[in-house]
């Protein structure tokens, strides 16, 4: 039931409802206690614990560094590679990729170069050899 008041108007078929009058205080709402859900908190901390997780191992794999050698300096094909030619660089390498490692650099040194060697490039086995390019009774011709 409302608490408002209808009353007639001065003109026939409107009715006037006016307004309810202030009794007291009101009361405020009645809020009932949160029921807890072990199961949910539980979840909850798990996905938290599994995300901290993954993000570790992301930032372990991308920090995995691998020494290698590099060139630093023109090497022309056919010429014997010598220590000042080669320099060291830690990358983060892909499996993929065959670069020779630091700890193999010995076994490159004194190799001739199979292809054109540039600056700032990896060493990949491959592009190293121990056989003369020029046999005897050859001779090799450059051509512009």
């Amino acid at each position: 039931m409302s608490k408002t008041k209808v009353a007639t108007s001065p003109v026939p078929g409107q009715t006037v409802r006016s307004q309810p009058s202030a009794a007291g205080p009101v009361a405020p709402p009645r809020v009932s206690a949160r029921r807890r859900r072990p199961g949910v908190i539980a979840l909850s901390l798990a996905l938290i614990a599994a995300g901290g997780a993954g993000v570790a191992v992301l930032l372990l794999q991308v920090g995995d560094r691998t020494d290698v050698v590099t060139v630093v300096r023109d090497v022309q094909v056919g010429q014997v590679l010598t220590e000042q030619d080669l320099g060291k660089a830690s990358v983060a390498l892909d499996p993929a990729v065959k670069a020779v490692r630091v700890d193999k650099m010995d076994s490159v040194v004194g190799k001739r170069a199979a292809v054109e060697l540039k600056p700032g490039s990896l060493l990949s086995p491959s592009q190293v050899t121990k056989d003369s390019l020029v046999k005897a009774g050859e001779q090799l011709v450059p051509i512009g």
